[in-house]
């Protein structure tokens, strides 16, 4: 009995023991787990002593840490979000299966104006994701703090004025160089309906990002494209610009990307015309694979049938030297072998006709010559004929 009490002692201690040792703890307004998962209130961070977001307060080291944020970024007399202590995170020291991210979350109805220096301190995160914010200002090198991330997102809210230089000093590239185990290098940039109320990309948005391998662009209010839109991300992979507004997209769109391999632009009002379907044959020659449904706005056709109907030439002769007609091809030799038939057909009609001729010109010229029958004999009779 002695030895099952210890026995059984000894498996508690062994249950209870991690939960003693390995407890998370947070600052002020952040709560966490043993897995270095956090969340933290910033918005309800009234008091200065409680910002910035002390590293010193958090065990284990923040992984991954989502924010709640609402108003200025950071507040009045406050430089940054994140001590100074965070710079010393060595990133080895964190889970390798995951990505060290980053997510700012603006709830139902909040609004954030960022303002440069913000994430200072921040280099250590892989992943950046905005969440539900309705974005008045994006300010010039407001993200140069991060230096690069694998994967940077948009999600929900709206964004109002954005600086041109807004994503000058970051890189969105993949950072893993394994391929075979988590987390996958992607080298990312991901918009999922936050509308730009501009209805149009910011100019110079995505210049930056030259070893961008991913890119959507999905819901966010586009009533047009420009054609430099992607001029300067040459290693783009796949892009996704699906759910906008715009009816066309310019024919120089895609140059220069030769390991662009798939396009989706599903939910588009397409305005069907020989220019704007300028696509169907130009992903073809470029082995780009098209996804979505491509329907005609103003006719019940897909962008693909309007294509082929309405603007190709079809070559009946596949190349070789003819002449199209009826739907069909004549080649040469088919047209030599009917041209010989022709003059054949006509040859024989002259001769047709010389001979009618001849015989007409001997009827009107020479003799007549007829039977007659007298008793149980005929009887030749030649009677000359009467010239007129």
């Amino acid at each position: 009995m002695h030895r099952r009490f210890k026995y059984a002692w000894a498996i508690a201690v062994l249950v209870v023991l991690p939960d003693i040792v390995i407890s998370a703890s947070a600052p002020s307004g952040c709560t966490g787990s043993d897995d270095g998962w956090f969340s933290c209130d910033y918005a309800g961070m009234t008091q200065a002593a409680d910002r910035p977001i002390d590293f010193a307060d958090f065990s284990p080291a923040p992984l991954a840490l989502n924010v709640y944020v609402n108003g200025l970024l950071p507040p009045i007399g406050d430089s940054q979000m994140f001590s100074p202590t965070f710079s010393t995170l060595d990133p080895a020291s964190l889970d390798p299966n995951y990505h060290a991210s980053l997510t700012l979350d603006c709830g139902q109805f909040g609004s954030i104006v960022m303002y440069a220096g913000v994430f200072a301190n921040m280099s250590y995160i892989e992943k950046l994701k905005v969440r539900n914010c309705m974005t008045y200002v994006v300010p010039a090198n407001v993200f140069q703090e991060f230096s690069s991330v694998d994967m940077f997102s948009l999600e929900g809210g709206a964004i109002d004025e954005v600086d041109p230089n807004a994503m000058a000093g970051l890189e969105v590239k993949p950072l893993r160089a394994g391929t075979h185990r988590p987390p996958r290098p992607q080298g990312r940039f991901k918009l999922l309906y936050t509308r730009f109320l501009a209805q149009a990309m910011p100019p110079g948005f995505l210049f930056n990002w030259k070893d961008l391998q991913h890119v959507s662009l999905v819901g966010a209010d586009l009533k047009s494209i420009n054609g430099d839109l992607f001029t300067f991300n040459i290693r783009l992979k796949t892009i996704d610009i699906s759910d906008n507004h715009f009816a066309s997209i310019p024919e120089v769109l895609f140059d220069g990307l030769e390991s662009l391999a798939e396009v989706r632009m599903a939910n588009i009002p397409w305005e069907c015309t020989c220019d704007n379907a300028w696509f169907v044959a130009g992903a073809l020659e470029k082995n780009i694979s098209l996804r979505g449904d491509f329907q005609c706005a103003d006719q019940e056709m897909t962008v693909a049938k309007y294509y082929y109907t309405n603007c190709v030439e079809v070559d009946m002769c596949k190349g070789t030297i003819g002449i199209a007609l009826l739907e069909k091809c004549f080649t040469m030799i088919t047209l030599l072998v009917y041209g010989l038939a022709l003059v054949s057909l006509v040859l024989c009609a002259v001769s047709l006709g010389l001979i009618i001729c001849t015989l007409k010109a001997r009827s009107g010229t020479g003799q007549v010559r007829s039977r007659v029958r007298k008793g149980n004999k005929v009887v030749d009779l030649k009677v000359k004929s009467k010239s007129k």
